[in-house]
């Protein structure tokens, strides 16, 4: 077995929760019944009360006090308690780790990746009007999951990758290709292909670091690397290893102003204008998805 095989089939890793491949299943299907998922969901009390918590959080600003999964279902639609569900399932399987000290990094790595979820939502928005998809949201929350599957396979060989990002100034692959023979990409990619996340999020894994790379549509991987690299110049980063003295240096800034007159015209302070208000959220939504946050 290869080192990347060993990865992505470690213990607790290898799979999504019964329940929530069950629901992703089912969510195929075009004649999908609301009552059958609610049902499925409702079976398993800690996952329904954990997206009940998630769905009533500050985040998504509801207008009414979300009771039952059938009326979340009803009130947020199919797309966005998705990623609810899927949200909540890899959290709470990736969160925790039997390595003493490794929770400080998991802390910095969720802060990380759910800030890059609601600022790539911020992104989407700019460049298209059809913004309301959560994609982006989950491809800022899993874009880099293979980065805390390394992690937590073997701890202390990634501390060595951040110790070449912070003494040698490594990029983050770089170091994990130095160390591991192999990157975080990778590992995202085989994760999203085996838990069958579909073409768009395997595309976000592989890419979104070098969407110029992509021979079909590129926003979506730009816009989560877009938000990826903002959210870690304002102090919300997990180890990226990238020094830019503006976001226009990066390349999937300049990949979304080819597509995006609009992006083009309005200028990085579109994005960043309201930068500590998405890490507010940020806060909220960890906080929704674990019940307390620690200092990160």
């Amino acid at each position: 077995m290869s080192l990347l095989d060993n990865i992505i089939n470690y213990k607790e890793l290898a799979t999504l929760p019964s329940v929530t491949k069950r629901v992703m299943d089912l969510l195929q299907d075009d004649d999908v019944d609301v009552r059958r998922i609610a049902r499925i969901i409702e079976r398993d009390p800690v996952l329904a009360f954990k997206v009940l918590r998630v769905v009533n959080s500050p985040v998504f600003a509801t207008p009414t006090r979300i009771t039952s999964i059938h009326q979340a279902i009803m009130l947020m639609g199919f797309s966005r308690l998705t990623n609810i569900v899927l949200s909540v399932s890899i959290f709470s399987r990736f969160w925790f780790a039997k390595h003493k000290g490794v929770e400080r990094l998991m802390n910095k790595f969720w802060w990380h990746s759910s800030s890059a979820g609601i600022v790539a939502k911020v992104v989407g928005s700019k460049i298209r009007e059809d913004s309301h998809r959560e994609i982006e949201v989950m491809g800022g929350l899993l874009h880099q999951i293979g980065k805390v599957a390394m992690l937590q396979y073997n701890v202390e060989q990634y501390k060595k990758v951040i110790q070449l990002i912070l003494k040698e100034g490594m990029i983050d692959s770089m170091a994990e290709k130095k160390v591991f023979g192999l990157s975080h990409l990778n590992v995202g990619v085989e994760m999203a292909t085996k838990w069958r996340l579909g073409d768009e999020m395997k595309s976000v894994m592989a890419y979104y670091q070098t969407p110029s790379k992509i021979s079909g549509n590129k926003d979506l991987p730009a816009s989560v690397g877009l938000a990826s690299v903002v959210c870690a110049q304002h102090g919300a980063d997990f180890y990226n290893g990238l020094r830019l003295n503006s976001i226009t240096e990066a390349e999937q800034w300049k990949v979304l102003c080819e597509s995006s007159e609009n992006l083009k015209t309005q200028g990085p302070n579109a994005i960043t204008e309201n930068i500590s208000q998405h890490l507010k959220e940020s806060a909220q939504y960890l906080i929704a998805l674990k019940g307390n946050l620690a200092s990160a």
